[in-house]
C-alpha cells in the first residue's frame, strides 16, 4: 500500500495545544487545505493534510510551518511519498527556515559480507557495494526538532483514521475545543 503524507510536527507545550492559536493560524494561513490533528507521542503534535492525496505538496505547509514556529518555537514540515521514494523535512524556528533535509542528506552504511549493516556512516559519494539507509531526511529533521521518533511517524503516515477533525476543532471525547 502506498502512502502520501504532508504535515507539520510541533513540540507540545500543554495538553491544550489543540488550542485557539492553531485554529487562528490555520484560518489565516491554511486556505484551501483540509487538515487533521494527531498526537504523535506525548511531546509532539502533528498537523496532517487530509485532502486529496494525489495533489502536489503545498507551499502553504511551509508558510504555516514558519508561522507556527513563531508561536511554538520550532516546527518541522514533513513530506513523504512512498510511490516515488520521496522523504524530506524542513525545520522552522522563530518564523524562519533553519534547516532543510532531502535525499542529499541521507546517511548510509555499507553492508558486510553477511549482508548486515557494517555501522560505518558514509555519504552517497562513498558508496561502493551494497548498502542500507540508516538515517533518512525525515529522521534528520526529527533529530533537529529534538522530539519525535521515526517509528511513531511512519505509523501515523500509514494509519490516519483517528485524526481529530480540524474543521470542527474537537479533541476526541470533548465535544469541542
Amino acid at each position: 500500500m502506498s502512502a502520501v503524507f504532508e504535515g507539520i510536527l510541533l513540540p507540545r507545550r500543554t495538553d491544550d495545544d489543540w488550542c485557539p492559536e492553531l485554529k487562528r493560524l490555520h484560518e489565516s494561513q491554511g486556505d484551501g487545505i483540509r487538515i487533521g490533528l494527531a498526537a504523535l507521542d506525548r511531546v509532539v503534535l502533528a498537523i496532517v493534510r487530509v485532502d486529496d492525496r494525489s495533489a502536489p505538496f503545498s507551499e502553504k505547509f511551509d508558510e504555516l510551518g514558519a508561522a507556527l514556529s513563531s508561536t511554538f518555537g520550532k516546527a518541522l514540515v514533513v513530506r513523504y511519498d512512498s510511490r516515488i521514494g520521496h522523504r524530506s523535512s524542513t525545520l522552522y524556528a522563530g518564523g524562519f527556515e533553519s534547516a532543510a533535509f532531502a535525499e542529499d542528506n541521507v546517511t548510509f552504511s555499507l553492508l558486510d559480507e553477511n549482508g548486515w549493516v557494517a555501522g560505518d556512516r558514509v555519504s552517497s559519494e562513498e558508496l561502493d557495494g551494497e548498502y542500507e539507509i540508516i538515517e533518512n531526511a525525515i529522521e534528520l529533521g526529527l533529530e533537529r526538532l529534538g522530539a519525535g521518533v521515526w517509528e511513531d511517524l511512519i505509523f501515523l503516515i500509514y494509519n490516519q483514521e483517528d485524526l481529530v477533525d480540524a474543521d470542527r476543532w474537537e479533541k476526541p471525547g470533548t465535544g469541542g475545543a
